[in-house]
């Protein structure tokens, strides 16, 4: 950077430079030839936190390096500064040590006095603020500030947690601040002044009420202009502003995540629950899973899933599956796994989600022969929980743990839904050990199978079994008396 400026500064016009350092984000990157010495008061600091501040020595050590060559070329005078960063150590938090930021602004031949502001501010301001120092004053629009002015007015802030789609979101409004978890509304109000740390939820006193509705309808007004924006971006297609619509009343896809599907056995639990755990790289062998949240679905909305793998080096792609989804308007979201018998090609994958033409989402992830395998991501047991009862036409399924020898048996199995046809074995197995067989066959989405036996005579009278099988895998059983 130093040498592109040497060989710029004869040319009377302004130039423009970005320099961007990785080195104060993890894992804290350095030249090999860089030293960096800490005094003796650090040494209780962790071994992460000193290569924290060795970048950040590397840094003002730069920023030093390249004010020196500006004034070799009597550029000093003529320079504005602005240093700033994109977020704090801390991420996927709406703590307010979390959003807070900095911001230095130095332009020595137009600013002489040194000013320590508490305003809050966007990104979007640093530009008119620097076109104004540099003599422009027109520069910007209403949502642009400079932010250097005597009128200046702090407006409402939005903010989310999470790479593409909420997860939390809210805005800060002065002394106020609003927090809503996406998926169950959970609303939280605070206020900055007399409550820095989030302590006290103001949005669970009667008093507080219209002012947090109202801020969850900006929130979610907010959110969905910039959902759609997004979209139409990325479709090329020309963007047009249009009343933003409400979360409740918006409709598709609103989160894609990827990750394992691992099993967790607990001591605690009868049935063992099946986690999503997030993740970006995995091994080939991985049968790897994704996570997907919709808002609002119509009856039987389909969707389909493309999964690509990366090319050779011949510009082929060997490996790219499809998948399509069914989701029901009682659904909140579908948790599936790719099946797949080969080994998955080391490299990027992408996965791009499309409703017929529409492109509604995207993720890409790595696969690497390094990562380790999950032991509990394999042979995941799909069943929930096996009943035994009666099913009445105007009350349903009923369970129930004795029946009369002379009772139709309805069995109950319900499943983490698959996107797939699948067969697993019902066996019903008499006092005796006598073993009775039946196929059980689970459609694609559905959750729960209900498997109607007539015994052609009277039930022996007992404690009776029902056991599933995936092959010959234990899924689970359920015990009941014959009396």
């Amino acid at each position: 950077m130093n040498q592109w400026i040497n060989n710029t500064s004869d040319n009377s016009k302004p130039f423009f430079v970005q320099f961007i350092s990785n080195s104060p984000h993890q894992p804290f990157t350095l030249p090999g030839n860089f030293q960096s010495v800490l005094l003796t008061d650090y040494d209780e600091l962790t071994v992460n936190d000193k290569a924290y501040y060795k970048a950040l020595h590397f840094v003002d050590n730069a920023l030093g390096s390249l004010i020196e060559q500006l004034k070799t070329n009597n550029l000093y005078q003529k320079t504005i500064f602005a240093i700033t960063g994109d977020h704090a150590l801390e991420r996927m938090l709406l703590k307010e040590s979390t959003l807070k930021n900095f911001l230095m602004i130095s332009a020595p031949g137009a600013i002489t006095q040194s000013v320590i502001s508490k305003r809050s501010i966007d990104h979007g301001d640093i530009l008119p603020t620097l076109a104004s120092i540099a003599g422009n004053n027109n520069f910007g629009d209403y949502k642009t500030r400079n932010v250097l002015t005597e009128n200046f007015q702090t407006k409402i802030q939005y903010f989310f947690e999470s790479n593409a789609q909420p997860h939390y979101w809210g805005l800060k409004d002065g002394q106020y601040k609003y927090l809503e978890q996406g998926y169950n509304q959970e609303k939280h109000l605070y206020d900055l002044n007399i409550d820095p740390d989030l302590q006290h939820n103001l949005a669970l006193r009667d008093e507080f009420k219209q002012q947090t509705e109202h801020y969850a309808k900006l929130t979610k007004s907010w959110y969905i202009q910039k959902h759609n924006d997004f979209l139409t971006l990325f479709e090329q297609k020309p963007l047009v502003k249009e009343n933003a619509q409400l979360y409740n009343n918006h409709q598709g896809l609103a989160k894609l995540k990827v990750g394992y599907l691992e099993q967790r056995h607990t001591a605690e639990e009868n049935r063992s629950p099946i986690i999503f755990t997030e993740a970006n790289t995995f091994n080939p062998q991985a049968q790897v899973a994704i996570n997907i949240r919709w808002l609002n679905p119509k009856p039987n909305e389909t969707f389909d899933v493309y999964w690509k793998g990366p090319k050779s080096s011949f510009g082929k792609v060997h490996q790219q599956f499809k998948q399509s989804l069914t989701i029901d308007k009682n659904q909140s979201g579908i948790l599936t796994r790719l099946f797949h018998q080969q080994p998955l090609t080391i490299g990027q994958w992408t996965i791009t989600i499309k409703q017929n033409t529409r492109l509604l989402g995207s993720y890409s992830f790595l696969i690497d022969q390094f990562t380790t395998l999950p032991a509990n991501s394999t042979n995941i047991n799909r069943l929930k929980s096996v009943n035994v009862g009666l099913i009445n036409d105007s009350t349903g399924f009923t369970p129930k743990n004795t029946l009369d020898s002379t009772d139709r048996i309805d069995i109950q199995t319900i499943w983490f839904c698959e996107d797939r046809f699948q067969r697993f074995t019902l066996v019903l197995v008499s006092p005796n050990g006598e073993g009775f067989p039946f196929e059980l066959k689970v459609s694609p989405g559905i959750c729960d199978r209900y498997k109607k036996l007539t015994p052609p005579q009277a039930l022996q009278r007992g404690t009776w079994q029902v056991v599933i099988l995936a092959g010959e895998q234990i899924l689970g059983s359920k015990e009941f008396t014959v009396q």
